[in-house]
């Protein structure tokens, strides 16, 4: 009722209001497209311009894919997908080591509702534990849990409990990583299975295995 009279005496006031508050979403909305239609070219043509660099071709994967993830029609899905895995593809031939273009893969196909090959998987597990530890790996890790806090993950709960096992193992992580990665599965726990009580116990044992400054400040 309030609102109503609000309306009524106000009503040429909100219609405007109303109008600039479309018109500056549709004008942010376009500005945003832009943009990203503007990192897709510039990324691809870094990477065509710097074919043997590792982050080159790691941005251009990135931005494929997020065309992919935000595709309308499923053709043009599958050639952004194609295209991100070509260039996520690519990290490993310049880096044996380096598989966060593995990893990279295998969130692309889940990100667009595509069950990443087992194959794949059971490869990425393998070759975990003696890879090198890269920044991103633990990010895409995230997204990986992420994708069980929707409606529906192509990705199998196994395989992701796994691939954290995995690792977890590598050597090279640190501290601070290993933090992470607990942290990480205990949101896991508790957003996909309800788990609290395991929640709570994996949340202790990063902090007082791997603490880290910010567990202070909890």
């Amino acid at each position: 009722e309030v609102g109503l009279r609000l309306y009524r005496n106000h009503r040429s006031l909100i219609i405007v209001l109303v109008v600039m508050l479309l018109a500056g979403f549709s004008i942010s909305t376009r500005f945003l497209n832009h943009q990203w239609s503007v990192d897709f070219r510039m990324q691809i043509i870094e990477a065509i311009n710097n074919p043997t660099s590792v982050r080159a071709n790691f941005r251009a994967a990135e931005i494929a894919k997020f065309y992919a993830i935000y595709a309308i029609q499923e053709k043009e899905r599958h050639e952004y997908r194609t295209l991100a895995i070509e260039y996520f593809n690519k990290i490993r031939l310049l880096d044996p080591r380096n598989i966060s273009g593995d990893m990279g893969v295998v969130e692309t196909y889940f990100q667009t509702n595509k069950e990443p090959p087992q194959q794949l998987i059971e490869q990425l597990i393998q070759d975990l534990p003696a890879a090198k530890i890269e920044g991103g790996m633990i990010v895409i890790l995230e997204a990986y849990m992420e994708c069980f806090l929707e409606e529906e993950c192509h990705l199998k709960p196994e395989d992701f409990v796994r691939i954290k096992e995995a690792l977890l193992s590598n050597p090279e992580l640190n501290g601070y990583q290993k933090n992470r990665v607990l942290v990480i599965y205990a949101r896991y726990l508790e957003g996909y299975y309800g788990d609290t009580k395991e929640a709570i116990a994996t949340l202790v044992y990063a902090m007082v295995e791997y603490p880290t400054i910010k567990d202070f400040m909890l």
